[in-house]
């Protein structure tokens, strides 16, 4: 882990349609652009222009100057069109396009195809069998093509069809590359002069250290497409998790895009029959690169489990895990159950093409009462021997009484599941409250779980707590303390965070304690254990710092907790994350951090990395920003526009509105004086959302986070 790669993952946006298109070598582009679609291509420079019929042109923007082009467009309509005079109306025609060249087969251009209103299919046209790369652009400004914001946004070859969903809000160039990479740096030259916005001539472009290619994979790369907020800027991403397998990265985060108000429950309002059940919350999306992090395709969300028509399947309440299993090369992915009446367990897809594309999920538990599950967790047995290719699941059941559950598909395969296995409940030993489960398992194929729970009454006391799991799942030893917590009260986060030092006390945000645990997987080290965890701070005006604990005997004894973070502020640290190297010689930790504003609201990601000793000591060097950029807590209550008419966010919604415009089937608002009862309740108060996601290895890190 001599290196870092780092992918942000970021929340909102809203998107596009038009079309363009690039040419081989790579240094030549060509962007498409129909007459219908402005801003209208009036040209008034001489440049080649290819007519592909109805309407439908490129032209070489190597050679226009956007600038000048808007400006002269804008006057030949003025000019062809004049304003009225006073008392009479209508005016001139717009003038007529160019001539144009006669398209012919052998160039590369892009057809874009209308599949719905919100959906858009591009078939790429290619003379050849190479593939091409697709880049986006809202707004083509300057004097050339290259100054223009382009985004990848997938890769295809002749006769391929590249599907966006839910990105018809406002018109978009397109743009396809060649793969031509003349300094061999591992960016393309269209990428560098699009993107990355290095030089395709050298591959140092603004260090002598690192290459192009490594200063891009040490930047924030936006892996969601925020164009799927279309029609709605308010939409949030966060949550996020990512896995590794070869050179495929796939990440996914709780995604509102296709989210259900109230998860599709019955929210009690004081009509019965208000219920949304009819309309399956989808809230898992992810995405997935295909060259070790440099660039990521938006794939929406996974299937539905059970498609049929009408719709009858529940869908999903997001809070994603992704694991891998490394030898049979099949990627997993989780989410929890919706709150509806509905179907019961938890929909977990399987993908066999390294996390491109998920198959129809099973529902694991299913007709075991959990339909209220929450913080699934799923994990692979990677170790060669009996337990290979185990795949562990574990939640919470999150109704009386509350319990955390946990089941082994043995050899993977899921028609046979084990258990379910009990390993703690509330009522058990004084317990009040119980989240967050992990389970991991080691190279001798002993796992363990880990959570955290309160004990006794208001304000109680929280534990970070674990337990070994034996025999696939099936076995249990002891309940063992990894930590007593400072912070008290609420489990599921009163670390009393506030969106800065001048906010009232209520202005506040949950923040969870909850364990990260790591097992080393090094077969010369069974039974080391790695938590990390935030909790108050080491003095009273500091609310959270990051701490760092180990075991070397399976959990039975844990060092005292170290502080990770070694800023000399009092401000806050919090939401800790874990990857630890393949052959067990490296650790690393990152976590939000607001040591550098002085009232304590922006927040940056920092990071650390540990050695690790073969006695299991864990020498930590210095801690070091990743984040480019800072940015604010945001949390539901915070956008007061959400309270209009066409903003709304299904994971994010304020209280006390009425929704109809939304809904159908919502009441409308009773005419005043009449009080309104039917409206949205609190939901997510104070929520910035409860984890990002790390993943090692060989000699890279992964980190994605929420911005």
């Amino acid at each position: 882990m001599k290196s870092l790669r780092q992918m942000a993952r970021l929340a909102a946006l809203g998107l596009v349609l038009a079309l363009g298109v690039a040419q081989t070598p790579a240094q030549s582009f060509y962007s498409l652009q129909h007459t219908n679609w402005p801003p209208l291509p009036f040209l008034p420079f001489a440049v080649t222009v290819y007519d592909f019929g109805d309407g439908i042109f490129a032209y070489d923007d190597l050679a226009v100057d956007y600038d000048q082009w808007q400006l002269a467009r804008q006057q030949a309509m003025m000019e062809s069109n004049p304003p009225p005079a006073p008392g009479e109306g209508g005016g001139g025609e717009p003038p007529d396009l160019p001539p144009a060249y006669n398209f012919t087969t052998n160039d590369l251009w892009v057809e874009i195809v209308l599949v719905t209103n919100k959906d858009v299919s591009l078939i790429i046209h290619a003379p050849d069998t190479n593939a091409y790369d697709l880049y986006r652009t809202f707004e083509l400004i300057g004097n050339h093509a290259t100054n223009s914001v382009w985004r990848w946004v997938g890769r295809g070859t002749n006769g391929q069809s590249l599907r966006f969903f839910n990105v018809r809000c406002r018109h978009a160039f397109y743009m396809l590359g060649s793969d031509v990479d003349s300094d061999s740096d591992g960016l393309s030259d269209a990428f560098e002069v699009l993107s990355s916005k290095t030089s395709p001539g050298t591959n140092h472009t603004y260090s002598a250290e690192w290459t192009d290619l490594e200063c891009w994979l040490r930047s924030n790369i936006l892996v969601n497409d925020p164009e799927q907020d279309c029609g709605n800027e308010q939409n949030t991403q966060f949550e996020t998790t990512v896995a590794v397998l070869g050179n495929n990265v796939i990440v996914a985060w709780v995604d509102s895009n296709q989210g259900v108000f109230g998860l599709g429950s019955d929210p009690n309002y004081t009509q019965d029959e208000i219920h949304f059940t009819n309309r399956p919350p989808r809230l898992v999306g992810y995405a997935v690169s295909r060259d070790g992090g440099v660039t990521f395709q938006d794939m929406y969300v996974p299937p539905l489990a059970r498609a049929g028509d009408p719709i009858n399947d529940d869908g999903d309440a997001g809070d994603p895990v992704l694991a891998v299993d490394q030898a049979s090369e099949i990627v997993y992915l989780s989410g929890t159950s919706p709150r509806n009446e509905g179907w019961e367990g938890i929909p977990l897809w399987k993908s066999t093409d390294g996390g491109v594309t998920f198959a129809n999920p099973v529902i694991v538990l299913d007709g075991f009462s959990i339909t209220n599950s929450d913080k699934p967790w799923i994990t692979v047995d990677n170790w060669a021997g009996t337990g290979q290719h185990d795949v562990y699941l574990a939640c919470i059941k999150s109704f009386s009484p509350t319990e955390l559950v946990l089941t082994v598909a043995t050899n993977g395969d899921f028609n046979q599941w084990n258990g379910p296995t009990i390993f703690r409940e509330v009522g058990v030993e004084n317990v009040t409250g119980l989240q967050s489960p992990i389970v991991l398992p080691g190279p001798d194929h002993v796992a363990y779980a880990f959570w955290i729970e309160r004990t006794g009454s208001t304000p109680g006391t929280n534990w970070l707590k674990m337990r070994k799991v034996e025999n696939r799942g099936t076995a249990l030893g002891q309940t063992q303390i990894v930590r007593q917590l400072v912070t008290t009260n609420v489990l599921s986060g009163n670390l009393g965070l506030k969106r800065s030092n001048t906010a009232a006390d209520n202005d506040a945000f949950r923040a969870w304690p909850f364990p990260v645990p790591a097992v080393n997987p090094a077969t010369n080290k069974l039974g080391h254990l790695y938590v990390a965890y935030a909790d108050r701070g080491t003095n009273f005006n500091d609310r959270a710092d990051v701490f760092f604990t180990r075991s070397t005997d399976r959990g039975t004894n844990w060092t005292a907790p170290q502080r990770v973070n070694l800023d000399a502020t009092s401000s806050d640290q919090w939401m800790p994350v874990f990857a630890v190297k393949p052959d067990g010689t490296q650790l690393f930790m990152a976590w939000y951090d607001r040591r550098n504003d002085t009232n304590n609201s922006l927040i940056e990601l920092y990071g650390r990395f540990g050695t690790i000793a073969t006695n299991g000591t864990v020498e930590f060097g210095t801690d070091f920003k990743i984040s480019t950029t800072n940015f604010p807590p945001v949390f539901a209550g915070t956008l007061t526009n959400n309270m209009e008419v066409g903003h709304y966010d299904p994971v994010y919604p304020p209280a006390g509105v009425n929704l109809h415009w939304h809904y159908a089937e919502w009441p409308e608002p009773p005419p005043p004086p009449q009080t309104d009862l039917n409206v949205t309740f609190n939901g997510y108060i104070g929520h910035v959302g409860e984890y990002n996601g790390a993943w090692a290895e060989g000699q890279h890190v992964y980190l994605t986070w929420t911005d």
